[in-house]
């Protein structure tokens, strides 16, 4: 018998007199036990709802404290059920809806109180939550919810389990899990061109490391061939570095900042299968040339990340003019919203790559994946990942992943890859100190 059934079951038994019964005599005990807690402050209750406790050690105003309670309890179903009511059992049942409201203040009551009684406290003595309840364990019935996952939700759930109720789930969105990034095994009758030729377009002067780390990040996560294209007046920097496997080819610049050259721009697409732009380029105009350049004439995959998103934040609908070829997106919450800078929720995000024919993900401790059509939640990764570089390695292990996966999958891989090299740096050494580096170096041991 499943969770879906053992529901049926119950409420097959208590519905209908045996569940009012049940929820008048709940309320009278709770009530008794309270010693009419209702009745007796009420006036202070109307009072607090606009003015403060002098005293307490709460961190909410209680006025917000009401306010949320009531946003998670009256919703349409609570509408439509008075008035089904009313019109099955007619006035008699706008009594009894009276009574159980009575004393169904005192059950919410004492269900307010346990719930502030049981919070969690930090090694400082702070409320882990201002005003939701810490648990260790949450029962998500149907499918898991974006709240359960994404934002403070995520530390409120403690660990999650599934209920199967027999909702029908198609196209709802699923947590990557390990059997959704699994790694083909490679044939053996192979070479380097058949895991991808992979060109990062990036660097300038002030952000040195970003491309490197994009280049080592393609390569651990299994890129054929990775080269490495950066301002060429910074040669012996990157060529002091070059010992990772990876090539370098240079472009013109103007005081470390890279400057357009068409010609250079065009013998990118003929030798890339895969070019990833943006990682420490800088946000200029000779940024966006290029980057426009790449979507207009680039007809493998375009990964644009970091300055390369920002290029056509004000812009986005020239993403229309890649023909058909294959393009990810991998902005940051704050890049996401200079594209898009009057809706940012998961909706927003399916709309925006369902409309330009995109893949996304949109980074953070949770990070929503999109081809417009499913959806992904990654929820692997650690505070370890939450330093500058990050998001240049992703970049990297998404075109090494576009070489031999599509878009949608790459994206999928590149994620709970990367959260699990964090993962591991958190257990083998230390999340606070750790380094950009050490996470590329952790990525051999999860892949």
């Amino acid at each position: 018998m499943n969770f879906s059934e053992i529901l049926t079951k119950i409420d097959d038994l208590v519905w209908g007199i045996p569940l009012i019964v049940m929820i008048m005599l709940v309320g009278l005990v709770l009530t008794l036990r309270s010693r009419g807690v209702q009745f007796l402050h009420l006036g202070k209750a109307f009072r607090f709802m606009f003015k403060n406790e002098e005293e307490g050690a709460g961190e909410v105003s209680s006025f917000g404290a009401l306010c949320t309670s009531l946003s998670a309890t009256i919703g349409t179903g609570n509408i439509v059920g008075v008035a089904t009511a009313v019109c099955t059992g007619g006035p008699g049942a706008l009594f009894w809806m009276e009574v159980a409201a009575l004393f169904g203040m005192a059950t919410k009551y004492s269900e307010g109180l346990l719930a502030v009684k049981y919070r969690i406290k930090d090694g400082n003595g702070k409320m882990l939550s201002d005003v939701a309840f810490m648990a260790h364990h949450t029962v998500v019935l149907g499918g898991i919810k974006y709240a359960n996952v994404l934002f403070d939700g995520a530390d409120c759930c403690g660990k999650l389990h599934f209920g199967d109720i027999g909702l029908n789930a198609e196209g709802a969105a699923f947590i990557v899990s390990a059997s959704d990034a699994c790694i083909e095994e490679r044939r053996k009758n192979t070479h380097k061109g058949d895991f991808g030729r992979i060109r990062i377009v990036g660097g300038c002067k002030n952000y040195v490391g970003a491309p490197m780390f994009s280049a080592l990040g393609a390569i651990r996560a299994g890129a054929g061939l990775t080269t490495l294209c950066v301002p060429e007046s910074m040669s012996v920097i990157y060529s002091g570095c070059a010992f990772s496997g990876y090539t370098l080819d240079f472009l013109p610049d103007d005081n470390g900042y890279c400057v357009f050259c068409e010609d250079k721009a065009k013998d990118i697409c003929q030798r890339a299968s895969v070019i990833a732009v943006g990682s420490g380029m800088g946000n200029s105009e000779e940024t966006r040339r290029y980057v426009e350049y790449f979507i207009r004439n680039f007809d493998g995959t375009l990964v644009l990340d970091a300055d390369g998103i920002n290029a056509i934040a004000t812009n986005p609908s020239i993403l229309k003019e890649r023909r058909g070829a294959r393009t990810v997106l991998t902005p940051h919450v704050g890049e996401f919203k200079r594209m898009l800078p009057w809706d940012h929720s998961v909706q927003a995000v399916v709309d925006f790559a369902a409309e330009y024919g995109v893949c996304v993900a949109v980074k953070g401790a949770r990070t929503v994946i999109t081809d417009g059509k499913s959806i992904a939640v990654n929820i692997s990764g650690t505070p370890a990942l939450a330093k500058g570089g990050s998001g240049d390695i992703l970049a990297g292990m998404c075109a090494a992943f576009c070489a031999t996966y599509s878009p949608f999958h790459a994206l999928v891989r590149a994620c709970y890859y990367l959260g699990k090299a964090g993962e591991y740096v958190s257990a083998h050494q230390n999340e606070i100190t750790s380094t950009p580096l050490d996470v590329i170096d952790a990525i051999k041991h999860v892949v």
